[in-house]
């Protein structure tokens, strides 16, 4: 018999950028996020940082793509194409339209650099480590039809859309995807709604024990510099989003304390482990 998590749409999302999220608002080109004693920092060469659903969206489907193919050149295919793809039916062009918007996140992956650096202490000993960066991409090309429809009749063979990933970020993502369910995570409208879905379901599986994860360690993860919010209506935002992705995984046993904060407990695997991922 076929159960519900064999149903599911399996796709997958780097399990970096699930414990230190992507800016949700446009953060101009520099974005830093805390993770425990790790800060990370997300930069580009002008073009900003990725943001919001569509670049949440944008990086499941390459690292979807990447990992189901085995292979890190992905084909993009049209931009009609890919939106559909990315849970949008119609595009539209234009400088408020949502081609731009798209085609400015793929470029904005093109540019993305992320660096990492700890602290440490340790009795008399004070340090610092600094990880090796990561970029996403080495080579991308990417076309569209700036008057007509964009799709495969319009665009001519000659130009063709794809990316590649670089052999670090391919290699991170092969070993550290947290497998979703991919058609859920795309059709959910809040960005830090699919942030949390994605968090819990990578901090569940594999859970022995319950834990509380505090209100300070999820303010530092979850919210953002520029739209910093007071820590109570903070807490009603991740309260409500967590509800949203407790929709979509409802074996999550997962609850909100006002004063605590998360309490997570060993609960049914969202996704089956035979797929890759949970690393």
């Amino acid at each position: 018999m076929t159960t519900e998590v064999d149903e599911k749409q399996v796709g997958y999302f780097p399990s970096l950028f699930v414990f230190c999220p992507l800016p949700y608002k446009n953060s101009g080109n520099v974005f830093i996020r805390e993770y425990g004693k790790v800060t990370y920092k997300m930069y580009t060469a002008g073009k900003g940082v990725p943001y919001g659903k569509i670049g949440r969206s944008v990086l499941s489907l390459l690292t979807t793509q990447a990992v189901l193919q085995n292979d890190r050149h992905i084909e993009l295919g049209c931009i009609s194409d890919t939106a559909r793809k990315l849970g949008i039916a119609n595009t539209t062009g234009g400088k408020t339209g949502n081609i731009g918007r798209i085609t400015e996140t793929f470029r904005q992956f093109g540019e993305l650099v992320i660096a990492n650096e700890s602290t440490i202490r340790q009795g008399e000993i004070e340090g610092f480590k600094i990880g090796k960066k990561l970029v996403i991409t080495d080579e991308m090309e990417l076309y569209w039809n700036t008057k007509k429809r964009d799709d495969e009749e319009t665009l001519p063979s000659l130009f063709e859309n794809y990316m590649n990933l670089t052999h670090d970020f391919y290699t991170f993502i092969r070993k550290n995807a947290v497998p979703v369910d991919i058609v859920a995570y795309t059709k959910m409208q809040s960005p830090r709604a699919q942030d949390i879905y994605s968090w819990v379901v990578r901090r569940l599986y594999g859970l022995k024990e319950s834990t509380t994860i505090p209100w300070s360690a999820l303010y530092g993860q979850f919210a953002d510099d520029i739209d910093r919010r007071k820590k109570p209506e903070f807490r009603k935002d991740f309260t409500n989003a967590l509800l949203l992705a407790k929709a979509i995984y409802p074996e999550a046993r997962i609850q909100a304390d006002d004063l605590a904060g998360i309490r997570l407990s060993p609960s049914p695997a969202h996704i089956d482990p035979k797929n890759l991922g949970y690393v």
